[in-house]
């Protein structure tokens, strides 16, 4: 028996397939919500709360030159869109957005 745990038995471990847009969101969003006190009570029979959250977002590619499609994409200044609900509007606006003019 090793007395190395990984988690314990308060923690959470979330696996996300693939570091796209999707993935990178979901990965975000679940951080959001463990900060926000969202996971208080994952079992409503029970008393325990989560403490601590660990996500590992698996991806087949190495890098970003591995494969030639799927990295491109268009982006517009949207306010109310998920970018802005994901706190990133103004950080990728200042990157690259020319539809903010």
């Amino acid at each position: 028996k090793s007395s190395n745990k990984l988690l314990d038995q308060d923690d959470i471990h979330i696996g996300i397939i693939g570091s796209g847009l999707a993935g990178l969101s979901a990965a975000l969003s679940v951080l959001r919500a463990f900060r926000q006190k969202h996971f208080q009570n994952i079992d409503k029979n029970s008393n325990q709360t989560v403490k601590k959250i660990r996500i590992t977002i698996y991806e087949r590619d190495a890098s970003q030159t591995d494969r030639k499609e799927g990295y491109g994409m268009t982006i517009t200044y949207n306010p109310d869109g998920p970018l802005a609900k994901l706190d990133l509007l103004e950080e990728v606006a200042k990157i690259d957005c020319p539809s903010r003019c």
